[in-house]
């Protein structure tokens, strides 16, 4: 708790992003609204969440008091496969910006490569772009991206099938699931083929919140 409380005080006046506050344990969201409501000058405070959140609160996965202290205006972003338009915009702009970090001259995707990334349907959102563009930067050898260059993270069939759960040995599988989703839980309630809400039930089963 000391070390939220620091980083609130250090931040008075600005602000702190909670990035994917969905992800927080019981026990962390029981801290965090504790430092907030004990902070004389609490800085502005900015959660993302995916998907809303309000469907925990309702069953109980997340703290309704925290959740109406940092909901006082909510803006709704669109999901990337819903914003056609802005998919090859934002690709273009992580090409350039990895052009230049890894000093490469790529210049564009090809046609079959833009097709590829107008239809993916973008489950990691921005997050997924850009290390789609970055992965496809690095392996690129020429001025030009294919589709062999674009590295998508979609699961596959098989992959569902390595983290079916079964009894006897749920609580590795789920472990091993939120790792290969690197910590995101909609996306490894989606690798378990269960809900987000069961997932919920069975990490507080198996002492993993």
């Amino acid at each position: 708790m000391d070390a939220v409380a620091s980083q609130f005080r250090k931040a008075q006046g600005g602000t702190v992003i909670l990035d994917n506050i969905q992800q927080l344990s019981t026990d962390m969201q029981s801290i965090m609204l504790h430092v907030i409501a004990n902070c004389k000058q609490p800085p502005r405070i900015i959660a993302t969440a995916s998907p809303d959140i309000s469907e925990m609160v309702i069953e109980g996965g997340f703290l309704s008091a925290l959740f109406y202290k940092v909901k006082e205006f909510t803006i709704a972003l669109p999901p990337l496969r819903d914003c056609q338009d802005d998919i090859m915009l934002l690709a273009d702009f992580y090409l350039r910006h990895y052009n230049q970090e890894f000093h490469k001259q790529v210049k564009r995707f090809d046609a079959s490569a833009q097709k590829e990334m107008r239809v993916h349907s973008w489950s990691g959102n921005i997050r997924e772009l850009k290390h789609v563009v970055r992965v496809a930067v690095l392996k690129s050898r020429g001025e030009i991206i294919t589709p062999k260059e674009l590295d998508f993270d979609t699961p596959t069939t098989g992959a569902h099938v390595q983290f079916k759960l079964k009894t006897g040995d749920e609580k590795s599988k789920i472990t091993a699931a939120i790792a290969h989703a690197d910590g995101n839980l909609t996306k490894a309630a989606n690798l378990l083929g269960i809900s987000h809400r069961t997932l919920w039930e069975k990490r507080k089963k198996y002492g993993l919140i």
